[in-house]
């Protein structure tokens, strides 16, 4: 879903209709004197426009820096997928929890699916900076919080709202770092972006073993929080935001992001809807097999509502596109007009299960 977030890097057509007017004399002086009014308003709606690639505002230590930011927090994102495995059994010992011990990676992993394409969207409207900090900062506190819990419930909650953090570390992550290199090292780049995933697959186990053995469980979920705070003041303080946000005082930067114009361009019902089908898509594929038998009542329903939802999304995002309104669609069906990127996305979609299912068999 990267993809689709990476287009927000130059100026909307109602600011570049904007600033084609404004190039027009006046030839009143009434007229002229309104000028600045309306030129003034844009300034701040246009905070989130990139004048300036990403890729020639971050160089040499600076973008060091920033990719191991970027590779930290991504890194323990992807960890807490894994390292929970080793420990199950030792934390529902502790809590008295061992009905609900499937819970504690499922809800993770509902909030991980759910928010990876609405994290992409909003980073279109509120910047990427602002949406991979607020990602981050979630999933440190809720790792603490999960480290605390003195229920299986409170485990829970807290890592379905952990896993609300980590959905936002990988998104922004597979959007901002594409852009931080030039074409030609793109491939090197994201090599060395992509090894989180093979060093955090190994580890996580090991670790979690580790920690199980020698240490107690809450600190499967409390190691987060040092390597979140060193990524959070990195990338808050190397991230560069957008040029037009740099000439604003941080009051004009949270009155732009909070302006009725901008949440205004929000699909809500066209998140919610897809929220709701990957939510139970993940539900049933999740829970299917194990705490209930595939023809069961529960994950039948489950399938059928997901899909239901899905065709519903479908419709409305192709209604949306098609409107009038402010509204941005949360995945522009046109985007699927251009064959390269539908078989990439075609390919994405169908390379995990391929990868996952297969593989094992074979």
């Amino acid at each position: 879903m990267s993809v689709l977030a990476m287009d927000s890097s130059g100026a909307r057509n109602g600011h570049a209709l904007e600033m084609l007017t404004s190039a027009v004399p006046p030839e009143d002086p009434p007229k002229q004197q309104a000028t600045p009014a309306t030129e003034t308003e844009p300034t701040s709606t246009t905070v989130l426009q990139d004048e300036t690639p990403l890729v020639e505002r971050v160089q040499g230590s600076r973008l060091w820096i920033l990719t191991a930011a970027l590779w930290i927090s991504l890194f323990l994102s992807t960890l807490e997928t894994t390292i929970v495995s080793t420990s199950l059994v030792s934390i529902t010992n502790a809590l008295n929890g061992f009905i609900l011990r499937d819970w504690i990676v499922t809800s993770y992993l509902l909030t991980y699916t759910g928010f990876l394409t609405i994290y992409a969207k909003l980073s279109d409207v509120f910047g990427r900076k602002t949406m991979i900090l607020f990602a981050l900062a979630i999933f440190t506190i809720f790792s603490a919080l999960c480290g605390a819990s003195n229920s299986i419930i409170q485990l829970i909650i807290f890592r379905a709202f952990q896993g609300l953090g980590a959905s936002g570390i990988y998104a922004m992550v597979m959007v901002i770092a594409p852009g931080l290199v030039p074409p030609a090292k793109y491939g090197k780049y994201m090599a060395i972006v992509s090894t989180v995933f093979i060093v955090a697959s190994v580890l996580g186990p090991i670790l979690g073993g580790v920690i199980n053995t020698h240490s107690s469980w809450r600190w499967v979920f409390l190691l987060n929080i040092p390597g979140g705070v060193v990524a959070f003041v990195l990338l808050a303080i190397c991230l560069p935001a957008s040029e037009a946000s740099s000439k604003l005082t941080m009051v004009q930067v949270l009155r732009s992001k909070m302006q009725r114009s901008t949440w205004a361009r929000i699909d809500v019902l066209g998140m919610m809807l897809l929220l709701a089908s990957s939510i139970l898509l993940v539900f049933a594929l999740e829970e299917g097999g194990t705490r209930f038998p595939w023809g069961s009542g529960a994950v039948v329903s489950t399938l059928v509502l997901a899909i239901v939802l899905g065709v519903a999304f479908a419709a409305w995002e192709v209604y949306t596109e098609k409107s009038s309104s402010r509204q941005e669609a949360v995945f522009p069906p046109s985007i699927c007009k251009d064959r390269l990127l539908a078989a990439m996305l075609l390919y994405v979609l169908t390379r995990p299960p391929a990868f996952n299912i297969l593989k094992p068999v074979l």
